[in-house]
């Protein structure tokens, strides 16, 4: 995530495009999505430096864990589905989890909740019908 940030903040270079990525060689555009697919440049990149490359993992695991990192550190998600390039929230799903402080948060406690039947009255058992 820090070498995304670097990337982004200082050696990106200056042009129009609303992509993040870009080519390497001049002039500087877009990369075509047709001729360049990241998860074979990031499998070469694993390879020349060693990375033992999990099965089932690649380049959508970076974005997942980036979307995951995001989510964590309290970047709404409507600031992760744009740094993904969704046209949709409902496209991040598959690329976020939660750990259980954050599903914990979202919990609704019962303290101020009267509770006068049941198990969880403090009542006696006999009275539960």
């Amino acid at each position: 995530m820090n070498a995304i940030a670097d990337y982004v903040l200082k050696a990106r270079p200056e042009c129009s495009h609303d992509e993040i990525f870009l080519t390497v060689k001049g002039p500087v555009k877009p990369l075509d999505k047709r001729h360049y697919a990241l998860t074979n440049i990031s499998d070469r990149y694993f390879t020349e430096a060693g990375v033992e490359k999990i099965p089932g993992r690649g380049f959508h695991s970076l974005r997942r864990s980036f979307a995951t990192e995001l989510s964590e550190a309290g970047v709404p998600l409507e600031t992760i589905s744009q740094l993904l390039g969704h046209k949709s929230i409902d496209e991040d799903k598959p690329y976020l989890s939660y750990n259980r402080e954050q599903v914990a948060f979202c919990a609704i406690g019962f303290d101020e909740i009267p509770l006068t039947t049941g198990i969880y009255s403090g009542g006696d058992q006999d009275e539960i019908k």
